[in-house]
């Protein structure tokens, strides 16, 4: 797939989707958000693909925020208009595999929101973050009054939304903003070490504890709880699950995990190993249609009153009876009228 303002990059179990547009320290243009999704929606049922990472080209910028320029003379039902639809930030939050942030520059804006809506942020330590909208009369509008004070608490937020003050990338981490810093030279090697420190586990297992975690930010603890346990149960239904068990029993690597297989010795025995390995490899790759299908139908069987409880907007629309932070193909298929 072409695309004119982002490059999609795979390897080795990770993703790189670079926003390319260095001229303008990668602002967030209509064609970028729309191109961000094309190209989120191509990884999205890839088996060779577990991590996302998402950065911004060149080192001066993440994103420096929003293409301004398209603020000029719009109304409010015009702006009303763009903001229809499926958007990028709900998007990653609730894209099915991780999603990193490698933060190689200004944050700004609809830059640190994209940021927040990742699970994971990791920075620079020369990056700079923050929500500036109030200097040009707005508001973030992007999930900064949503998600920034449940990662840094509502005074902190208040703060950096009100003044539209920038933080350093060591603040950030201090506050919780971002999870990591590393030198300069260092940011590309170090984030790509923790994507595969992720790759290397079952891609369903990934998913369910996305899920899980994700939804500690929207429910009481107590559906919470009920909800992990269900996901918990669900993870019964994999291979993955029942080759991991397995390989920790006979004391050895665990295909589902690493994707990769032992060399093996020139016997007999090794080679039986390898082609044994490779088969599992085989069978948890390229089957994620049906492991799909298989979490799906046991999500149908979580208690109802979990997702009765699972967040205000989903009691709003309870017709869906769909999990507003699951990933798409684990939300429940719409009831008969």
């Amino acid at each position: 797939m072409a695309f004119e303002t982002i490059r999609v990059e795979e390897g080795e179990g990770i993703a790189w989707v670079t926003i390319d547009r260095p001229e303008k320290r990668n602002a967030l243009n209509a064609t970028v958000r729309r191109e961000l999704l094309d190209g989120f929606d191509s990884l999205r049922e890839r088996a060779d693909v577990r991590v996302v990472i998402i950065t911004g080209a060149g080192d001066k910028a993440f994103v420096a925020g929003a293409d301004v320029g398209e603020f000029a003379g719009r109304t409010p039902l015009e702006q009303r208009a763009t903001m229809q639809g499926r958007r990028i930030f709900d998007e990653l939050a609730g894209f099915p595999k991780p999603v990193v942030a490698m933060i190689n520059g200004f944050a700004l804006g609809g830059g640190c929101e994209l940021a927040m809506a990742c699970d994971i942020r990791v920075a620079a330590r020369s990056a700079k973050l923050g929500q500036p909208e109030i200097r040009l009369g707005l508001i973030p509008g992007a999930g900064g009054t949503q998600r920034l004070p449940r990662l840094i608490g509502p005074g902190r937020a208040m703060r950096m939304v009100l003044t539209g003050e920038l933080i350093d990338a060591v603040e950030a981490e201090r506050i919780g903003l971002v999870d990591a810093v590393f030198e300069d030279a260092e940011l590309r090697t170090r984030t790509e070490s923790l994507a595969h420190a992720m790759a290397a586990h079952s891609p369903v297992a990934l998913r369910l504890a996305k899920t899980a975690v994700r939804a500690a930010q929207d429910v009481a603890l107590t559906a919470g709880l009920a909800l992990e346990r269900e996901l918990f149960i669900t993870a019964f239904a994999s291979e993955d699950m029942r080759e991991g068990v397995a390989a920790f029993l006979e004391k050895r690597a665990s295909a589902g995990d690493s994707g990769t297989c032992p060399r093996g010795a020139q016997s007999g025995t090794g080679n039986r190993e390898v082609t044994t390995c490779r088969a599992r490899i085989h069978s948890v790759t390229t089957n994620q249609s049906a492991l799909s299908a298989t979490i799906h139908s046991w999500m149908m069987r979580v208690p109802i009153w979990i997702h009765w409880a699972a967040s205000s907007t989903l009691r709003a629309r309870f017709a869906g009876c769909a999990l507003s932070w699951a990933p798409r193909d684990l939300r429940c298929p719409r009831r008969a009228s």
